[in-house]
C-alpha cells in the first residue's frame, strides 16, 4: 500500500482550486481584505499571484481559491428572472471539436469531479437530486479528473465503488473521507476499512481495486479527460458538444438549468 505525500496533495489541491476559481478572483476581489491579500492583487493579475502562492504557501492559495469559490457558488439568482433561453459564450461554451460520448445509447451528460474538491462536494448534492428527474433517454456519467497519481488513487476508489455496487451509498461519504486537512483514506488498507462499512470485505475491495474492470474504467477516464481537455471541476459536458462551469453559470443551480435547456434542445433536434 502507498501513502500519498501530503506536500503533493496540498499542491494538487491549490493548483486545482486556481484552475476552478481564478476567473472569479479576477472579476471580484471584494473578499481579499479578509485574507490580507488586497495589495498583492492590486499590483498583479490574479493568476500569477495565485500561482506564486502555490509555490510558497499552499494554504494561502487554497484560502484565496476557497473564497473565490464561495463568491461564485453563493451568487444569488432570481428565479423569476430565469429565462428559458441561454446564450453560447455567456452561459455555456460550444466545443470546437465535439467529443464522442462514452454512452452511445443515450444523450450523455458527463460530470467531471474530484473528491477533495469541496465545490465538487457541494455540487454533488445538487447533482444527485437533479439526476432523479432525468428522462430515460438521458444518461449521467461521472468521470474523475486524473491530473496526478494522487488523483488516480481517488479515481480508483470511485471505480471500485462502481464495480462493487455500492457507489450510490458511498459517493457523498467518499467526499468526506478525502476531505482536505481531514483525510481518513490515504492507502489501500484505509479504503478497505471504508468499504467494509458497506458490506464489502477487504479482500473483495483489494480485488476490485486493481481488477481489469477498474483498470479499463481508468483508461476510459484518462481518454475522456484528454478529449474534453478538462482544466477545472466541477464541470458538465452535454452531448459531447457543450461545456458548463460555475465560472460561466455563477452557481450550481444555474449550471443544471443550463444543462436542462441544452438537453431539451438536443432531444428536440433528434
Amino acid at each position: 500500500a502507498t501513502t500519498h505525500g501530503m506536500q503533493e496533495y496540498h499542491i494538487n489541491i491549490a493548483a486545482h482550486c486556481v484552475r476552478t476559481c481564478v476567473a472569479v478572483v479576477e472579476t471580484d476581489a471584494s473578499f481579499l481584505p479578509s485574507l490580507g491579500l488586497r495589495a498583492a492583487f492590486a499590483t498583479a493579475p490574479a493568476a500569477p499571484v495565485a500561482v506564486a502562492l502555490i509555490g510558497t504557501d499552499t494554504d494561502a492559495a487554497d484560502g484565496v481559491c476557497a473564497a473565490a469559490c464561495v463568491t461564485s457558488a453563493s451568487a444569488n439568482v432570481d428565479a423569476d428572472a430565469t429565462t428559458s433561453m441561454y446564450q453560447a459564450g455567456e452561459d455555456y461554451l460550444v466545443l470546437d471539436n465535439p467529443v464522442a460520448t462514452l454512452d452511445g445509447s443515450a444523450l450523455e451528460v458527463v460530470a467531471f469531479f474530484w473528491y477533495p474538491c469541496w465545490p465538487c462536494h457541494s455540487f454533488e448534492e445538487h447533482l444527485q437530486e437533479w439526476e432523479t428527474d432525468l428522462e430515460r433517454s438521458v444518461a449521467l456519467t461521472r468521470v474523475p479528473v486524473l491530473w496526478s497519481e494522487t488523483m488516480r488513487f481517488h479515481a480508483r476508489a470511485y471505480f471500485t465503488a462502481l464495480e462493487t455496487g455500492v457507489v450510490e451509498q458511498t459517493q457523498l461519504p467518499l467526499y468526506h473521507a478525502f476531505r482536505k486537512d481531514d483525510e481518513t483514506i490515504s492507502n489501500d488498507e484505509d479504503l478497505a476499512a471504508f468499504f467494509s462499512q458497506y458490506g464489502i470485505t477487504p479482500r473483495a475491495t483489494v480485488s476490485a481495486l486493481y481488477s481489469e474492470a477498474v483498470e479499463s474504467r481508468i483508461t476510459m477516464a484518462e481518454q475522456a479527460n484528454a478529449d474534453y481537455a478538462v482544466q477545472s471541476t466541477p464541470m458538465l459536458f452535454v452531448a459531447g458538444k457543450y461545456a458548463i462551469s460555475p465560472a460561466l453559470s455563477g452557481n450550481f443551480a444555474k449550471m443544471l438549468e443550463v444543462a436542462d435547456y441544452l438537453i431539451r434542445e438536443e432531444l428536440e433536434s433528434q
